[in-house]
């Protein structure tokens, strides 16, 4: 994975303005976080590139990980409500649920064979640094 291809994953240019430093960051911290004996082949980069978005994505944003639909919006009092991501049996997901990069890498974590290792590490840790 390079600086390159995570700035392709975000469509929206989202990563456009981050320094290649930062982005090397979230490369290298993904990188080091998963296990991959637990992963399959084939999913392997695609789950370290996502979740290299996801981390990035929260420290582009300040830890504002909002990315579900508007359920309901007000106009003075301005409060909005979004839906979360995928409903998850594990509340210690949400965290991933909070941004599109940290959905996907749920779901490809999803089609791990009976991976217990695969992802269940908690990144605020990483976040903060």
């Amino acid at each position: 994975m390079t600086v390159e291809s995570l700035k392709a994953l975000a469509a929206s240019g989202e990563f456009d303005a981050v320094k290649t430093p930062s982005i090397q960051k979230a490369i290298d911290d993904a990188t080091a976080t998963i296990e991959t004996t637990s992963w399959c082949a084939e999913n392997l980069d695609a789950a370290t590139e996502n979740l290299a978005g996801h981390l990035l994505a929260l420290r582009v944003r300040g830890g504002q990980g909002v990315s579900g639909a508007v359920t309901s919006a007000k106009a003075d009092g301005i409060s909005v409500n979004y839906a979360s991501g995928a409903a998850s049996k594990n509340p210690a997901d949400g965290y991933y649920e909070s941004t599109i990069y940290g959905q996907e890498y749920l779901r490809l974590r999803r089609l791990q064979p009976l991976s217990p290792i695969a992802g269940n590490t908690q990144f605020g840790h990483l976040y903060n640094s």
